[in-house]
C-alpha cells in the first residue's frame, strides 16, 4: 500500500456556464463571486493534476435576468474530468449579471417603392432618436436607424406608424417601439403621364425638414 504526500494548492474559481441559454441578444457580464480562490487538498498525484477549479451555473432557457446561485466547485483535469480531492470552500455563492445591451442612435428616414411621374413625398417624423437594444455585436454595426419608408402603395398625405425593431438585423427591442412618419404626397401639375419611375429618380422625389424633426428623409439610389 502506498501513501501519498498531502498536499493543499489555493486556485482561483473559474464560472462556468451555457452561453446559449441566454435570450437572444442578451449577454452575461463577469461574475461576482462569493469567494475568488478555494484550496484544494488531496495526495500529490492528484493535485499536481488539477487543472481548474469550476463553479458551473445553471440557466434556464430563455435567461433575461440575473443570476444568483450557490454552486458546488468542482476540481477538474485538462480533459475535464472530476478529480477526487477536497475543495475548501465546497460551495461558492454566483452572482451572475445578465443584460440586454442599449445604445441610443439617430432616426434617419428613407424613401422606397416606385411613384407615378410627377409625383413625390416629402417624410417627416418627430422622433430623432431611439434607444435600441441587442448583442453587442449588433449594436456595433449600427451607428444610425435608417428606416425605410415604402410610398408605392400610398395615395395621399398621410400618417403611418412604423415599427423600429424591423429597421435594421440584431435588434431585439427598441424605445420607443414605433415612431409615426408624416407623408405627405406632392403633385406637379404640369407633368404628363402616369409612367413608373423607380425610387431613385431623386427628381421626382423631395425631402423637406421642418421645425419638430430633423430626421432625414432621401431617396433609393
Amino acid at each position: 500500500m502506498t501513501i501519498q504526500d498531502r498536499r493543499t494548492r489555493k486556485m482561483p474559481i473559474q464560472v462556468k456556464y451555457n452561453e446559449d441559454s441566454l435570450a437572444p441578444g442578451y449577454t452575461a457580464d463577469t461574475a461576482q463571486l462569493g469567494s475568488e480562490t478555494a484550496e484544494v487538498t488531496g495526495g500529490k498525484g492528484e493535485i499536481n493534476r488539477v487543472y481548474q477549479v469550476v463553479a458551473n451555473v445553471v440557466l434556464t432557457r430563455n435567461t433575461k435576468a440575473d443570476v444568483d446561485q450557490e454552486v458546488l466547485l468542482q476540481a477538474l483535469d485538462e480533459d475535464g474530468n472530476t478529480l477526487n480531492v477536497v475543495i475548501s470552500p465546497a460551495t461558492v455563492h454566483v452572482h451572475l449579471p445578465v443584460s440586454l445591451p442599449s445604445k441610443k442612435v439617430s432616426v434617419v428616414l428613407k424613401q422606397t417603392g416606385t411613384v407615378p411621374h410627377g409625383t413625390s413625398f416629402t417624410l417627416n417624423t418627430d422622433t430623432t432618436s431611439a434607444t435600441i437594444y441587442g448583442s453587442r455585436a449588433a449594436l456595433r454595426k449600427i451607428d444610425s436607424l435608417t428606416v425605410p419608408i415604402d410610398v408605392s402603395k400610398i395615395n395621399k398625405s398621410t400618417t403611418i406608424t412604423v415599427r423600429l425593431t424591423a429597421a435594421a438585423a440584431g435588434i431585439v427591442s427598441s424605445d420607443p417601439r414605433t415612431i409615426k412618419v408624416h407623408v405627405t404626397l406632392v403633385t406637379d401639375p404640369t407633368a404628363n403621364g402616369t409612367t413608373g419611375s423607380g425610387a431613385g429618380s431623386s427628381s421626382s422625389s423631395s425631402a423637406s425638414s421642418s421645425s419638430s424633426s430633423t430626421a432625414t428623409s432621401s431617396t433609393e439610389k
